[in-house]
């Protein structure tokens, strides 16, 4: 089998029963292949499978045919996607990412997913997914300056006010200010306090 790739191969396999390799890509300047995974069938040698590769920290464990879907096993989450390439499985997977990520992606996937859905409309179990992650990632005992954690408590109490929690709301504005009194809102706690009254 031959499939030229124009990426440096991080990792690649063979499934167990010989029947799938694949192989992970990296630096790349052709997007087509830049951090992929791409899964092949060794007895047509046919690509089944290009789509974004699983964060590196997550080793690769299984590649299987599941029914007319492709599974794949990480240390991290399992994926399932169809033939087309679409992850079935995404919240699952995003779930596992916010519990994986740093404070970085923790604040760039909350903020591309309140972007697509309006928290006020989210599923209860989103919501409150995001707002453990942004708790986690907040209260984390490492190097991240107070200007990121209190854009993560920024972010968990905008969730929360746009779900009526006004009183959570206050509490997540107050604890950013308290890692940065420059976070943006100082205005709005103000406003939180006449609403609600005294704590």
């Amino acid at each position: 089998m031959q499939h030229d790739v124009s990426a440096h191969l991080h990792t690649a396999g063979i499934t167990i029963k010989g029947t799938l390799a694949w192989c992970t890509t990296a630096l790349s300047e052709n997007a087509e292949y830049n951090n992929k995974l791409l899964v092949f069938s060794l007895s047509s040698g046919q690509l089944l499978l290009k789509t974004i590769r699983p964060p590196w920290e997550w080793e690769i464990q299984r590649v299987e045919v599941v029914g007319h879907n492709i599974q794949v096993t990480t240390s991290g989450a399992l994926y399932m996607y169809d033939q087309s390439g679409v992850l079935l499985n995404e919240w699952e997977v995003t779930k596992a990412l916010f519990q994986h990520y740093k404070i970085y992606g923790v604040l760039r996937n909350a903020e591309e997913r309140t972007s697509l859905c309006p928290p006020e409309r989210m599923p209860q179990e989103e919501i409150e997914t995001l707002l453990a992650a942004l708790q986690r990632v907040s209260s984390a005992d490492d190097d991240v300056s107070g200007y990121w954690k209190a854009k993560a408590q920024r972010k968990a109490g905008e969730i929360s006010l746009a779900c009526g929690e006004n009183n959570n709301a206050l509490a997540h504005f107050r604890k950013a200010l308290g890692f940065d009194p420059k976070v943006g809102v100082a205005k709005l706690v103000r406003k939180l306090e006449r609403e609600l009254g005294p704590a």
